[in-house]
């Protein structure tokens, strides 16, 4: 089976985190793709981070109608900061024989070779870099990796055997930091994130003041 992993905070999860899930889905012709909703995220430590909680019904809520998508609390359960290596190794040490796609998006990789193991990841696990045209920038490989790829038209593939593949996508210009801000100053958020998840923030009160983890 073909999968994806998709890991994020999911702060609260919207509409571009859905899309982009969908057009990656179809364009890798995954079978499945899963959200990975962070405990603590590494490189956010510090930030304004929502309930585990919350940001898990919102997930739910916001994948419930597409038989493709699911939600996985391997990140949620296992407590601590959320490393992705991690998360991989156990994904293929209980599917040994599906094919997954890491996904992450173009900013985020372009900083990858600040994350835990890095070198590592690329050895296990094919990754899909969400990307906006132009697509293929060589600067976005780990500098300290550069002679361990072939350049292919759709991106590269490692000496192990593993792909990095950029994939375009819609670019829709939403963030959850935008949200919670809205949120926050009593503005809408409709059509940015799905009206099931607009309903759970809005009016249950998550994300107003004193809803948030500093």
């Amino acid at each position: 089976m073909r999968a994806g992993l998709f890991g994020g905070t999911f702060n609260p999860i919207h509409l571009g985190h859905l899309r982009a899930a969908e057009e990656i889905s179809e364009a890798l012709d995954l079978e499945r793709m899963v959200f990975i909703p962070a405990n603590i995220p590494p490189h956010k430590e510090g930030h304004e981070l929502a309930a585990p909680p919350v940001r898990e019904r919102c997930v739910l809520a916001a994948i419930s109608e597409n038989p493709r998508f699911e939600l996985s609390r391997v990140e949620l359960e296992r407590g601590g900061p959320s490393y992705s290596i991690d998360t991989i190794k156990r994904f293929i040490k209980e599917h040994p024989g599906d094919e997954f796609w890491f996904v992450v998006g173009e900013d985020a990789f372009s900083e990858i070779d600040s994350w835990y193991k890095y070198k590592e990841l690329f050895s296990l696990v094919n990754i899909a870099v969400m990307s906006r045209p132009p697509g293929i920038r060589a600067h976005l490989l780990p500098r300290a990796l550069e002679g361990e790829f072939l350049a292919e038209e759709w991106g590269y593939v490692h000496s192990s055997g593993k792909a990095v593949r950029f994939v375009s996508v819609t670019p829709l210009d939403i963030s959850s930091t935008a949200i919670r801000e809205a949120i926050r100053e009593g503005r809408s958020i409709r059509y940015l994130v799905p009206e099931t998840v607009r309903e759970i923030l809005e009016k249950e009160g998550h994300f107003g003041p004193g809803e948030l983890n500093d």
